[in-house]
């Protein structure tokens, strides 16, 4: 998996503005955080940051393709900015929307996001590890739709009635997901943190359990 960060306006002057809001450790820094939290999770990732509107729109556009994931600080232009709202629409890769501090406390402008109408989850108020918060959300939206790609063709082998003829790995990944990574996916799901479009076959109480149990008897 990749994932694309972008910081917009002023991010790049964190650790000299307002320490006693964003505090004092620099974009490097949180940079560096990111890139540890990626190494743990496997996912490759890449920054960018930049004061001017263009930019962004552009930097978003040339990820279509290239990117799996978008974790996005627009900065003042999360309020002010249909462009980059657009932009984010026409690649349509998953985002999630990073706030450091807690906007809806802070001036009334900064309340609405037009980032907001488009990213799968806002985390606001939580400083940089609002960043890996996001990384861990798109990691999760990734599996659940790996996991549901293959829940799918194993349903089908079974109804096609060709038992586990060939899907042996399926049913093997479908067992250790259900072991391991199940449960902290349900539990996102039902915080509400997975679009409500999505397709939750793989997340249902009883979904997973149901196709493993009918893929045993097949033996």
């Amino acid at each position: 998996m990749k994932i694309l960060v972008i910081n917009g306006s002023n991010i790049n002057m964190l650790g000299v503005r307002e320490p006693e809001l964003y505090g004092d450790k620099s974009l490097n820094d949180l940079y560096n955080m990111i890139i540890g939290k990626c190494m743990e999770l496997d996912v490759d990732v890449d920054f960018y940051q930049s004061n001017h509107e263009g930019n962004i729109v552009d930097r978003i556009q040339q990820a279509y393709g290239r990117t799996d994931g978008i974790i996005i600080n627009g900065g003042a232009y999360s309020h002010t900015s249909v462009a980059i709202l657009d932009a984010l629409k026409a690649v349509g890769i998953p985002a999630v929307e990073v706030h450091l501090t807690d906007t809806d406390e802070r001036e009334d402008f900064r309340k609405f996001s037009y980032i907001s109408l488009y990213a799968m989850k806002t985390v606001k108020g939580k400083g940089f590890e609002g960043y890996l918060e996001a990384v861990e959300i798109l990691t999760a939206y990734d599996r659940v739709r790996h996991m549901e790609e293959i829940m799918d063709r194993v349903a089908e082998a079974i109804a096609n009635g060709s038992g586990r003829q060939g899907i042996e790995e399926d049913i093997k990944t479908l067992e250790n997901y259900y072991e391991t990574k199940w449960r902290a996916d349900f539990e996102m799901d039902e915080e509400g943190v997975f679009p409500k479009e999505m397709k939750r076959g793989i997340l249902s109480e009883d979904g997973l359990y149901d196709i493993l149990t009918e893929a045993s008897r097949k033996e």
